[in-house]
């Protein structure tokens, strides 16, 4: 069966960047909480089984940066895509002007397969569900602080930490990185 819960979102507000304040504990309290309620038993005795989810046909590692999801022809182009991203924004910054710089992709390239391995829940005592994809693209806020979180598709058990550090990057703006 399948069950569907559906709001109208009319009222709520979707931003660009989630500024210091009420927006950011709100994203964090709901992050914390999504994690917490899939840790394992020990740690949390009413915690949800993940492995009953997982045997529902869903990821087997949560979120979209999951080499096993992404396309190989990524990881061979990566070199030359960093090197065109860093060149268009020379003229803003020097250090984007350095040799350093443009090599990033290639050095990326080397340690990648090693990062993911370390990042695969079985190598983790703590995993927990995670959202995947935890950007502001993908929740809504209302006045009272409260938050809509959607866009499904990446979430499986992963290590909760790649939630936060995809919020620290891609949501959170400077002011709330600097308080937090």
């Amino acid at each position: 069966g399948v069950t569907l819960l559906m709001e109208s979102l009319s009222k709520w507000k979707q931003i660009p960047e989630i500024p210091l304040g009420y927006m950011t504990d709100a994203a964090l309290k709901w992050l914390a909480n999504f994690h917490c309620a899939f840790l394992p038993k020990t740690l949390n005795p009413s915690a949800l089984p993940l492995s009953d989810l997982i045997d529902l046909d869903g990821w087997s590692i949560g979120t979209h940066l999951s080499l096993e999801k992404r396309p190989p022809q990524e990881m061979e182009d990566l070199p030359e895509h960093i090197s065109a991203f860093v060149t268009r924004f020379e003229a803003n910054d020097e250090y984007f002007a350095s040799s350093s710089a443009k090599e990033h992709g290639a050095r990326l390239q080397v340690v990648a397969a090693d990062a993911a391995k370390a990042l695969l829940p079985e190598n983790h005592a703590h995993q927990t569900m995670v959202h995947g994809d935890y950007k502001q693209g993908n929740f809504f806020f209302d006045s009272s602080s409260e938050i809509a979180v959607f866009d499904w598709q990446w979430t499986g058990p992963g290590v909760g930490a790649t939630d936060l550090i995809y919020f620290c990057v891609m949501a959170a703006c400077d002011e709330a990185l600097e308080d937090h």
